[in-house]
């Protein structure tokens, strides 16, 4: 395992997607408002980290990769906060552009004994225009003409980012120049990935976007979703993120398909906010180190097991992974 988790160093990713902050405020509840029957959160401590397509390319850094991360911002405070949070964790901000007529996301969770009693999303949710696409298409395209880009990451979180058109098109473009593509779908762009290399839905996104509804731990129910989705959106890997019941993994490759389904290995769930961006971080990584599908989705669990332990989003580095998996 070692050996492959050493071919993840010095791999340039371009990740593109929405970014935003995940802000966790704690406090404690010792009274009712006078003002209307709910508690009052005297708040003790406030955190800032980076989420969305931030938060991948932090994984991905940790990892020992290179991310480029590619982003539409807003020109308000809590842009300059995100830029000033990229910077001090080592991730480059050339690429995060920025439009005065949008918000940058924030997620807001009110915590009271370590537990989630809120959340308050601040955000704009339209789709980007077209001088904000045709600036991240541009910018891709110059990346890959000039540098040696091993990959393309997805992080779709319905923000208005990624635009069907936008993302026809760097796949396409992708495509072209051999470079592999991942994609974290959400709703609205469920079936606009057409030819990705690899396609990860979690099991609630994989249920409304085929309208079907799944038996998570029958891998058979499994493959029959899998050749759905396949037939309707053809791309080679498939990776379902299952919650408490693993990961599934189902890829057609020189006309064999190759399938697992491996159970999930946290012992204790602390936090599952941002695993799914730990997941699509490692199985890409995994995908340029040659992992055959076992191993993508046996590092991928561990990765996952590992961030769900923690609090909070999170990261996961090789020497964690190599210890758990000892």
């Amino acid at each position: 395992m070692k050996a492959l988790l050493n071919q993840f160093l010095n791999k340039k990713i371009i990740v593109v997607g929405d970014v935003m902050i995940d802000s966790y405020i704690h406090g404690e509840v010792k009274r009712m408002s006078p003002e209307a029957a709910v508690p009052v959160l005297d708040v003790q401590s406030t955190n800032y980290n980076l989420g969305g397509a931030a938060n991948v390319a932090l994984n991905l850094k940790a990892l020992g990769a290179m991310p480029l991360l590619i982003s539409i911002i807003g020109t308000d405070a809590n842009g300059v906060l995100l830029e000033t949070n990229m910077n001090e964790q080592g991730l480059i901000v050339d690429y995060l552009f920025k439009n005065s007529t949008r918000k940058t996301t924030v997620k807001t969770r009110l915590m009271y004994q370590n537990k989630q009693q809120y959340r308050i999303d601040d955000e704009t949710l339209s789709e980007i225009d077209e001088e904000d696409t045709n600036k991240i298409y541009a910018n891709i395209e110059q990346l890959i003409a000039t540098q040696t880009i091993d990959a393309i990451v997805f992080q779709d979180y319905n923000k208005g980012v990624l635009t069907a058109n936008l993302i026809h098109k760097i796949i396409e473009l992708a495509n072209k120049n051999n470079v592999i593509t991942t994609a974290d779908p959400k709703h609205t762009n469920f079936f606009e990935y057409k030819n990705v290399t690899l396609f990860k839905p979690n099991l609630s996104e994989l249920e409304r976007g085929l309208c079907i509804t799944i038996d998570s731990k029958n891998q058979e129910a499994l493959q029959l979703a899998a050749e759905k989705l396949k037939s309707i959106m053809p791309h080679k890997y498939s990776i379902f993120t299952l919650s408490e019941n693993g990961i599934y993994i189902h890829a057609n490759l020189n006309e064999e398909v190759k399938s697992h389904l491996t159970s999930a290995l946290a012992s204790t769930v602390s936090d599952v906010s941002g695993a799914g961006d730990t997941v699509i971080s490692v199985a890409t990584l995994a995908l340029l180190a040659n992992a055959d599908c076992l191993q993508i989705a046996t590092l991928a669990n561990i990765a996952a097991a590992i961030v769900c332990c923690k609090a909070g989003v999170a990261t996961v580095s090789v020497d964690e992974m190599i210890a758990f998996a000892k």
